[in-house]
């Protein structure tokens, strides 16, 4: 739709009519393009210059549909006297199907005629004439001078428009990211003080597990109990108790244990001292931590607990000897079958890469029961490659070239894939663990270097 068109369409809708919309609308694109009116070289008013606008006059909303011949009778008749010229305006419009399939845009007559009169007074006699209709549609007429200014009218509130609607989407984004950061910014607030609060109500806890401290280090230097508690009592807030046991050895002396515990008054006291970058005593560092964090070194065989063996802890399995391994359990897995082998040389490594070609991982594939000279392999899969065995098989059928064959893949299932679960678990559980492999790794290592020093 030009300009001038859409211009038209604002002024029919404050008229309260829509007609030249509807008609747009509902065209026959085909009609009017293959048997309608086409664009000749009469059209062309490029001849005319400024000094003709006073006696040209635009004509508007004659039918879309309308044929050459009915414009030519229209404007031929007697009582439009001294017309010189008649020029049919044209716009590229198509259809939406038109620009889909990427067809070239006609251009189709859009309703628009200029009629070039001798003078200026036959053009303003023209314009005078009412009532006037063409197939039951009131044209409308203007000068060309006013037309043109209509049009730039138009087209600075068109503008103003845009920018009023643009300034009005960029202050309601400016509100709205606005209104999120705050929101934002209270919730986090909301957090902190939640935080805080609970932090407070933690610090102000006076149960004797929050408060007691576990130092260890004084029993070094220390000469008595009376003067490490005056060390805590004027270097340290909120102290309250200080408790530091005296243990015989096997020969009947004296000496400190290595634990010393220290009450304070609160939790949050004692942790203020447990967050301290260092503390010493007499140049020596003293180590400091909580009853709980103390108990868990303890319960995990750490410095403190004497004469006990440490058992099998999270981090010291007990190893089994090799009469007591546990078999090789399978994870749950497909099994797909690839024929069609002929080449000879063909070797597993082949199969693999042609699996990975297919996005398939290499700890996916569990075990692959070929030897060369098979016209066949079976592959056992898990994880993501036997979840979507489906997609894999159609990879492999689509690119179907394995060492210069043409291979067919397709799910292995009953009798044979439980054949393959076997041969699977007997490979699995042949192979060497970790520690065997090191151990072959270092022999070898060992006679290459005795080779080398010969």
């Amino acid at each position: 739709m030009t300009t001038e068109t859409a211009m038209d369409v604002e002024e029919n809708k404050e008229n309260g009519t829509d007609k030249i919309t509807s008609d747009m609308e509902t065209m026959d694109v085909a009609e009017n393009g293959a048997n309608g009116i086409q664009e000749t070289p009469e059209d062309d008013d490029a001849k005319y210059t400024d000094e003709d606008k006073p006696r040209r006059v635009v004509v508007k909303n004659i039918d879309f549909k309308a044929t050459a011949e009915e414009i030519e009778g229209f404007f031929g008749n007697e009582k439009f006297l001294s017309i010189e010229h008649v020029s049919r305006k044209f716009t590229a419009r198509g259809t939406w199907k038109e620009k889909k399939e990427g067809k070239p845009i006609k251009k189709r007559f859009n309703g628009v005629v200029i009629v070039t009169f001798e003078d200026k007074e036959a053009a303003e006699k023209f314009i005078e004439m009412e009532e006037l209709t063409f197939k039951d549609r009131k044209i409308r007429k203007h000068s060309l001078t006013e037309s043109e200014e209509r049009r730039e009218k138009f087209l600075e509130q068109k503008k103003a428009k845009i920018e009023a609607t643009k300034k009005k989407k960029e202050e309601e984004k400016k509100a709205a990211q606005k209104k999120k950061k705050d929101e934002e910014a209270a919730q986090k607030k909301k957090g902190e003080e939640t935080v805080n609060t609970k932090k407070n109500v933690n610090a102000k806890s006076t149960n004797p597990g929050d408060c007691i401290v576990v130092c260890r280090g004084f029993h070094m230097n220390a000469d008595s109990l009376q003067e490490v508690m005056k060390y805590f009592y004027d270097n340290h807030e909120h102290v309250i108790d200080v408790n530091m046991e005296v243990l015989r050895d096997n020969y009947g002396y004296q000496k400190w244990d290595d634990k010393a515990f220290v009450t304070f008054m609160n939790k949050g006291a004692a942790d203020r001292f447990i967050s301290l970058a260092y503390v010493r005593f007499k140049g020596n560092k003293i180590t400091r931590s909580s009853v709980s964090d103390f108990k868990e070194t303890q319960g995990q065989g750490g410095k403190g607990k004497k004469n006990e063996k440490p058992g099998p802890g999270p981090g010291n399995k007990r190893k089994l000897q090799d009469d007591e391994k546990k078999p090789i359990e399978l994870e749950k897995g497909s099994a797909i079958k690839i024929a069609g082998i002929v080449n000879k040389s063909t070797k597993i490594k082949d199969i693999r890469d042609k699996l990975r070609a297919c996005d398939v991982k290499f700890h996916e594939v569990v075990y692959v029961n070929y030897e060369s000279g098979d016209s066949e392999a079976q592959v056992r899969l898990k994880g993501a490659a036997s979840e979507a065995v489906t997609e894999l098989i159609k990879k492999l059928n689509n690119s179907n070239i394995l060492m210069g064959d043409e291979i067919e893949a397709s799910k292995l299932t009953g009798k044979p894939e439980k054949d393959l679960a076997e041969k699977a678990k007997e490979h699995l559980n042949k192979m060497p663990s970790k520690q065997e492999k090191t151990k072959m790794k270092n022999e070898a290592k060992k006679q290459r270097n005795l080779l080398e020093n010969y």
